[in-house]
């Protein structure tokens, strides 16, 4: 009897289920991709699935000098008068055999491709965490800055210079244009938040704050600013009623 036909090595995971976008920006409205049984959410994931692609090309053709050393044996038997039948079965054996080798090289050749595309695009959403964490420690540290300003110890020794102070922070001043350009400076994270999400960007291990934090950081500074302003006009009465008494 022939021996029996060599296993064919395992076939790589299934391609993912939904072929990632082309290169230039991540898909839109998409989450993890499937790789096979397990998701992949990172780049480091995505580049472990190709190392162990390419473990499976190697033990593909490991195996594939098999293929020929049977076709071989075939031939020997049919020279040794083997039946027919036998003949006809070992050579089915080795067709499928074939075909299934084939049909892998096919499939491992589309998994390589979703691979590359999808590592791309996990490359791409580090890129935008990356860019969204910058964005929120430069925001951030205008914020507390802000917020320790405007807590100090209100120093004004004349209604003039309570004047002056309050008038740094009141309507048409610098103060104010600063900070409403730093509202649009946040307006404009939150719309990139939100384009991050469309992407498929659910978590950020770069960034210390969230986008809830960075608006609370905000609202810290319209507190903070109230109570300088109160407490500079408190300073401007104190210092018209003394010019009122040293009349």
């Amino acid at each position: 009897a022939p021996p029996p036909s060599p296993p064919p090595p395992s076939p790589p995971p299934s391609p993912p289920s939904s072929s990632p976008e082309p290169a230039g920006r991540p898909p839109s409205l998409s989450m993890t991709v499937s790789m096979g049984t397990n998701a992949v959410d990172s780049v480091s994931a995505v580049q472990a699935r190709i190392n162990m692609y390419s473990a499976f090309v190697k033990e593909l053709v490991g195996r594939m000098p098999a293929i020929g050393r049977l076709e071989g044996l075939s031939a020997q038997l049919q020279q040794m008068g083997c039946p027919a039948s036998r003949l006809a079965q070992q050579a089915k054996r080795v067709e499928e055999l074939r075909a299934t080798v084939g049909g892998l090289k096919v499939s491992g050749a589309a998994y390589k491709v979703a691979l590359e595309a999808e590592l791309l695009r996990q490359q791409q959403m580090d890129e935008m965490r990356l860019d969204f964490a910058e964005r929120c420690e430069g925001l951030r540290f205008w914020t507390d800055e802000c917020v320790d300003t405007l807590g100090e110890v209100v120093v004004a020794d004349s209604v003039a210079e309570a004047e002056q102070q309050l008038g740094e922070l009141g309507p048409g001043s610098g103060f104010e244009a600063t900070l409403l350009a730093k509202r649009t400076e946040l307006a404009q994270l939150a719309a990139f938040a939100a384009t991050m999400a469309e992407c498929g960007v659910v978590s950020n291990p770069y960034s210390r704050f969230t986008l809830g934090e960075m608006q609370s950081s905000l609202d810290e500074i319209d507190a903070a600013l109230a109570d300088r302003c109160g407490r500079l006009q408190a300073a401007l009465d104190l210092q018209r009623e003394l010019e009122q008494l040293k009349r």
